[in-house]
């Protein structure tokens, strides 16, 4: 399954995720991951596409989208992480 990671900005911390959390799940689209660093937001979504168009038509602008690459790493083997 492609991925894709969406950097939205969120100039008023909390709030701002708070009003892209409800944007995102109004239209339906599941956040599998995510965050915020120095005021931008970064959520990793299957519907890359309709998570852009949701935001954009909710009045958010400078939304990216990239598709990313999403590797399954057994988190509870420790060699795995070292790549041994």
């Amino acid at each position: 399954m492609t991925m894709y990671d969406i950097t939205v900005p969120a100039p008023d911390g909390a709030a701002s995720l708070a009003g892209i959390g409800a944007i995102l799940g109004r239209a339906g689209i599941s956040l599998e991951g995510g965050g915020m660093w120095a005021g931008i937001a970064h959520y990793l979504v299957a519907e890359g596409d309709a998570a852009v168009q949701a935001l954009e038509s909710a009045g958010i602008r400078d939304v990216v989208l990239q598709p990313t690459v999403v590797v399954p790493l057994d988190a509870d083997v420790p060699e795995h992480w070292a790549g041994s």
